[in-house]
């Protein structure tokens, strides 16, 4: 009896290490797996152009984009929630005409009225995922890369606050083609975040929800780390873990600043903008019409630009985009600058002044 006792005591023993042993290779396997998933993918490259575009400093925004598209040699890639304003489906349609390959993919119920407006040869793919399929992304001919805050209809290409750059870059527009690819194919983006490295430039491409976490933490740590200023122009803005870091911020003596649509600070986005002014984080709401539809901060001299709203569902269920600028040249620097000063002048700040 005493040796039948020993011999189970001894398994139950056996097996707890087992379990242990098992557990602890899990999280090491773990730790490993996602710190190569998420660990940004670096390219070295020669030359990276880039331009500025924004709603609230010039009227180009709409005609920069038909001129883009009606250039186009080779193909055309559009990954955009909503695709709806007649100029930009006419330049869609004629480039489609000249034997370009053109495909666009969308949220249904954002464009569902103007599926039909397509011509048959453009290919049409409809993203039907848990969340919003809310990217705003246009590849030409492989090369040409536009990523936007704006979406492709008449109020986001003229009346609303948004914020578009374009760069000439084949490796970030190869990138955004295999998130095309996956998403037509019904797969599971597989990717590592991308890292351009451009002389003493960095520029990061986080793509959700897949990189949600490491570009949530990529955010978090750079407000803790400013020094100088951090403004925000945030659409929707419901996160704590950004509130709480702008707060965390304010109180070190940065120049803390946040705009809002002025609908949402009333609505979507109350709590955090009645917390941050209890905070006495300064924030304001935009007065001009139109939405204030941007989701970007500078973030001393970074710019954050891209298609997430700050909040639970932009990083972890949403299609969406963060773009970063580290840091901006002089004259990108100068550019953003004054935008900002634009959108500060477009809201409730200038009342205060």
């Amino acid at each position: 009896m005493n040796t039948s006792r020993k011999r189970h005591k001894g398994l139950r023993k056996a097996l707890r290490l087992q379990s242990s042993l098992t557990v602890l290779i899990s999280i090491a396997l773990y730790t490993l797996l996602s710190s190569y998933l998420f660990s940004p993918k670096i390219i070295k490259v020669t030359d990276q152009h880039l331009t500025f575009i924004s709603t609230d400093t010039s009227p180009s925004t709409r005609a920069s984009f038909q001129y883009a598209i009606s250039q186009a040699k080779q193909s055309v890639t559009l990954i955009c929630y909503s695709i709806a304003d007649s100029t930009i489906i006419d330049a869609l349609n004629k480039t489609a005409d000249r034997s370009v390959t053109v495909r666009i993919i969308f949220d249904p119920t954002a464009t569902q009225n103007s599926v039909a407006l397509f011509r048959k040869n453009i290919q049409k793919y409809p993203r039907k995922a848990r969340g919003l399929m809310h990217h705003k992304l246009l590849v030409i001919d492989h090369n040409d890369v536009w990523i936007s805050t704006a979406n492709m209809t008449i109020g986001s290409l003229q009346d609303h606050g948004n914020l578009s750059l374009g760069l000439q870059s084949p490796p970030l527009a190869k990138e955004i083609e295999g998130l095309a690819d996956t998403m037509i194919a019904h797969k599971t983006f597989t990717s590592k975040p991308l890292e351009l490295l451009h002389k003493t430039q960095h520029f990061y491409m986080y793509i959700h929800p897949f990189h949600g976490n490491a570009s949530l933490q990529d955010l978090i740590n750079r407000i803790e780390g400013a020094k100088k200023r951090v403004f925000v122009a945030m659409y929707t803005f419901t996160h704590p873990l950004l509130k709480d870091a702008l707060i965390q911020a304010k109180k070190r003596g940065v120049d803390v600043r946040v705009i809002f649509d002025r609908d949402s600070s009333r609505q979507t986005s109350k709590i955090a903008f009645q917390s941050l002014k209890r905070s006495k984080v300064p924030c304001a709401y935009r007065t001009k019409r139109g939405l204030l539809h941007y989701k970007t901060a500078l973030i001393d001299n970074t710019l954050c630009t891209g298609s997430c709203n700050w909040t639970r569902a932009g990083f972890k269920i949403n299609d969406d985009l963060i773009f970063i600028i580290d840091p901006l040249s002089p004259s990108q620097l100068s550019w953003i600058e004054k935008w900002w000063k634009s959108v500060e002048q477009r809201s409730s700040f200038s009342r205060a002044a």
